[in-house]
């Protein structure tokens, strides 16, 4: 398989990265080594559901609420 350009990780930057330059029509290709894309961002609720409004963050320490440009961004992103 071969691109144009290969994009390392599938974290918030790597994401918004491969999105960008997918947008600008070059050919790229995003890997990521987990099952999942987000990297460090992950949040989670209690798996028997006990309290199943709260969300429980497992990532980064710096994406918080009230950052409307990171939120924006984790949104845009899926």
């Amino acid at each position: 398989m071969q691109c144009e350009i290969l994009v390392i990780g599938g974290g918030l930057s790597g994401l918004k990265t491969a999105v960008d330059l997918h947008i600008a029509g070059r050919d790229v290709l995003l890997v990521e080594a987990r099952g999942r894309l987000g990297g460090r961002i992950l949040s989670l609720s209690l798996p028997d559901g006990s309290l199943s409004q709260a969300l429980f963050d497992f990532g980064p320490s710096w994406f918080w609420p009230g950052q409307a440009r990171m939120a924006r961004q984790v949104g845009d992103l899926g």
